[in-house]
């Protein structure tokens, strides 16, 4: 039985999940799904996503790579003053240049264990 998708929204933005498996725990149905495979897929699919990063993205890919603002900033050559305005925009486009989104997702996909 296909059930209906699951927004997780515990990364800052809202993520779906389509057709969910649940666990009893507790007499409560819970999401059966651990938050590091959830981050592990989310991180591997942002660089393919379709449309503009938010600013809430582009947090979630720096911290997941452990990254300082600073040094992400000297990684795509911005100022860090830079990634703290786009990761204040939240559920928003940046509004950072094409070329630099370009080159953001090309160094999350180069972390990439595979």
């Amino acid at each position: 039985m296909e059930r209906k998708p699951h927004v997780y929204k515990a990364l800052g933005f809202p993520v779906v999940i389509t057709n969910p498996t649940y666990r009893f725990f507790e007499g409560k149905e819970e999401l059966d799904i651990s938050p590091k495979d959830i981050m592990d897929n989310v991180f591997s699919m942002l660089p393919d996503k379709k449309g503009r990063l938010t600013g809430a993205e582009v947090r979630f890919l720096r911290s997941y790579m452990k990254l300082t603002q600073e040094a992400l900033g000297r990684m795509i050559g911005v100022d860090h003053s830079s990634v703290a305005k786009w990761e204040g925009e939240n559920q928003e486009m940046t509004g950072m240049e094409i070329q630099v989104e370009i080159l953001l997702r090309a160094y999350s996909r180069s972390q990439l264990p595979f």
